[in-house]
């Protein structure tokens, strides 16, 4: 059986201080991500928080990223193909795509996994998407906020990998939300 996993992205202006969410109520303990950047784009918060919902889970997982951002689920369901079919996701291409770089790394993630992208709508009583978006917008503003029961786990991809992001590197955070809060 699939795992549903719900991302959101936020920003504060656009650009300007952005956050991701990621919440996964499958598990036997529900998990809740949230980290942000000090300077980025609504576009690429929504990519960050595919990407670490991708990274956290164990590989070869069966999973339903579900998001409210069109461009997110279009662009992995749809649009990647023609991309990297006429060289859009290269720097030397005279129309590179927009956020290139994320793009590569969602593709890289999504290749160790089964994966189906489904859009729901956003701000419209989807419980999964409205902690998402909570969340998304607690790491934009640097609030916490405790969604979860997700114990944590020294094998978590996630806390590794953000410090690995640019984005993050510059300034951004990383919240894994346990039975006491963030940890």
């Amino acid at each position: 059986m699939a795992v549903e996993i719900y991302v959101d992205g936020a920003c504060i202006g656009n650009p300007g201080p952005g956050g991701w969410g990621v919440y996964i109520p499958d598990l036997e303990n529900p998990i809740s991500l949230c980290g942000g950047a000090p300077r980025t784009t609504n576009n690429r918060m929504e990519m960050q928080a595919a990407i670490e919902a991708l990274q956290i889970m164990p590989q070869e997982s069966d999973i339903i990223i579900l998001s409210d951002s069109r461009l997110l689920v279009e662009g992995m369901s749809d649009w990647i193909h023609g991309w990297i079919a006429q060289g859009r996701l290269e720097s030397t291409s005279s129309k590179p795509v927009a956020n290139a770089d994320l793009w590569k790394i969602l593709l890289s993630e999504a290749a160790w996994h089964t994966v189906k992208w489904k859009w729901v709508k956003g701000h419209a009583g989807n419980h999964g998407n409205e902690i998402a978006d909570k969340l998304a917008n607690s790491g934009s503003s640097g609030r916490r906020i405790d969604h979860a029961k997700a114990p944590r786990t020294s094998t978590s991809k996630a806390h590794g990998s953000c410090f690995n992001n640019s984005e993050v590197a510059a300034g951004g955070s990383l919240w894994l939300f346990g039975e006491t809060g963030a940890v």
